[in-house]
């Protein structure tokens, strides 16, 4: 089985990054960052996590949903992905949950519900996190057919990769990552 940062990789992308190729240039993935929280026979799921929304922050989604008390919240809404766009989901660090916590490992979990919009209105927030509108995904085989294609690199996720890097460079430093793990194991 090939390492996990190289293309071609036929492994569970569960809690990886995948990171787009020049194969998707013209796509609408293009230079993409891409958290993968669900991967199994049924397809995977996943976060573009280096898109935010321009205009809209996660305290105005709060006030659209009629919670308030988030002026401390000025973080810009994510955009996950062209599934579901009006769906809000938060990835997070994994000592925090809601009543729709789904873990993904020890360092990230996924919640999606009403509550955990109330949680942080009191300022019961985990300690790391993105909130997206929308999500990526791929049917049974689909993201593995994508990877052997070689349109994706794959990458350990990292809290200081996932949440602390600047977005706009997450793209370059994510392929810097993914060459530099390479060099460090042929080199």
């Amino acid at each position: 089985m090939a390492d996990h940062y190289q293309t071609g990789v036929k492994l569970n992308c569960k809690g990886k990054l995948i990171v787009a190729t020049p194969k998707l240039d013209r796509d609408m993935f293009r230079k993409t960052v891409i958290f993968i929280y669900d991967h199994s026979k049924a397809g995977s799921q996943g976060f573009v996590i280096n898109r935010p929304s321009p205009t809209t922050t996660v305290g105005k989604l709060f006030e659209n949903n009629s919670v308030h008390n988030l002026d401390h919240v000025d973080e810009r809404l994510h955009h996950g992905g062209p599934v579901n766009e009006r769906n809000i989901s938060m990835l997070h660090s994994g000592e925090w949950y809601s009543q729709n916590t789904i873990p993904v490992n020890k360092y990230f979990s996924v919640s999606s519900d009403t509550h955990m919009l109330e949680k942080m209105s009191m300022q019961n927030e985990p300690k790391e996190w993105i909130m997206l509108a929308g999500k990526s995904a791929w049917s049974p085989g689909q993201l593995e057919a994508e990877l052997e294609q070689n349109c994706w690199l794959t990458l350990d996720a990292v809290p200081a990769v996932v949440y602390t890097s600047g977005t706009d460079q997450l793209w370059d430093l994510c392929v810097e990552l993914c060459g530099q793990e390479m060099i460090n194991t042929y080199f």
